[in-house]
């Protein structure tokens, strides 16, 4: 009787303290307003003059002008808002103004105009507003935790578990840290066959910009993941920061949108889903079948793939994919938690890069068989 009564107690308690996790990072949505003023936008569409470059790259806006960082060259090719070259930077070698590294794996702008690169093995490279390094370091995990421990008795807690998601690896920088996803690939507490893992593990890491130190583990999960057997090939988060250290996050296969204070305690969940999305995900359960289906499940399937907070005019863009047998995606525009426009977009229009004027950017589409890349443009007039 007694050994009942305390596997009650402890249900009870571990019980209680996934309902408190839940409560602490998630609380319950309520209707989204939506008020659309926007049903279509007129696209422009820019065509960036001709460059010699590996045309395997990502794309962003820094100030007033669209960068392609070459991730192969390690070179950031910049061009005004009509698309024109202006300037090339960096390159790859040892030299005051070159990357040290093979590959350029992500980029954020820091305060006073500085640079910060990630390249594939933890090294971060820190350039001044002339493109002079001036800072070569690492990511220091800060791990407490040996690896015989970690492999025996894995705790969501544990640093050492964790890698950068490098398949989808977001930078943000805010008021001295970088933040970026993670994930982990430990043999039994994983995010392909693990159930712990969506009630338990850390989704952003957050990393001093100046000593590379990993000083917080942060968020959970969304509890839609519950409602599957594992959709691993849908698992990474999206996410955005305002000026003001607002955090806005998202998940690939959520329709809602939730809102942190600064100190990544939630303030507001709003969210409306997309239009026509093929939804119909499969189930997978093994490291082999994720493998096996990750790609044409992200070819063909809808889900919310970018967050764009545009401080300059309140507005935060969500990008999504509709999956087939559609012939478009979509882009959400929210103002204030109310959904102002759900509108059709092209395929290649992936995701919101910033904005110049009173023109919103996308990202750089490539057309590597004939090296051309182009860029859409819109503006909305304010209502």
């Amino acid at each position: 009787m007694i050994k009942i009564i305390s596997t009650l107690i402890c249900i009870f308690i571990i019980y209680g303290c996934i309902n408190h996790d839940q409560k602490k990072y998630f609380q319950k949505s309520k209707k989204t307003e939506k008020i659309i003023a926007y049903s279509k936008v007129d696209l422009d569409t820019i065509y960036l003059d001709s460059i010699s470059s590996s045309f395997v790259g990502f794309s962003t806006i820094v100030s007033d002008s669209i960068f392609f960082i070459d991730e192969m060259f390690c070179s950031i090719y910049t061009f005004n808002k009509y698309g024109k070259y202006a300037a090339n930077h960096l390159g790859q070698g040892k030299g005051p103004k070159e990357i040290p590294t093979g590959r350029i794996e992500a980029y954020t702008p820091l305060n006073n105009n500085k640079h910060l690169f990630l390249g594939p093995s933890y090294d971060l490279y820190t350039f001044n507003k002339n493109w002079k390094r001036i800072k070569n370091n690492r990511i220091d995990w800060k791990k407490k935790n040996n690896r015989k421990e970690m492999l025996k008795n894995p705790k969501p807690y544990m640093r050492g578990l964790y890698a950068p998601a490098y398949y989808k690896l977001i930078i943000r920088e805010n008021n001295g840290y970088m933040y970026f996803p993670i994930n982990s690939q430990h043999p039994t507490f994983n995010y392909v066959n693990s159930k712990d893992y969506y009630k338990e593990a850390r989704i952003l890491a957050k990393m001093n910009t100046k000593t590379g130190e990993i000083v917080k583990l942060m968020g959970r999960y969304s509890p839609l993941f519950q409602n599957y057997n594992y959709i691993p090939q849908f698992s990474l988060p999206n996410y955005d920061i305002a000026s003001n250290g607002d955090f806005y996050v998202s998940f690939e296969p959520d329709s809602l949108i939730y809102l942190y204070n600064n100190n990544y305690e939630i303030k507001e969940v709003f969210g409306r889903k997309g239009h026509n999305m093929n939804t119909s995900y499969k189930e997978i359960t093994s490291i082999k079948s994720f493998k096996a289906n990750y790609k044409n499940e992200r070819k063909t399937k809808g889900f919310y793939n970018w967050l764009e907070y545009n401080d300059q005019h309140g507005i935060l863009f969500r990008n999504y994919r509709k999956g087939n047998p559609t012939k478009t995606n979509g882009l959400q525009i929210y103002k204030k938690g109310t959904l102002i426009g759900d509108i059709d977009i092209p395929t290649d229009f992936q995701k919101i890069i910033g904005s110049i004027g009173p023109y919103f950017y996308s990202n750089i589409v490539i057309d590597e068989t004939h090296e051309k890349m182009k860029i859409y443009r819109f503006k909305l007039n304010q209502k």
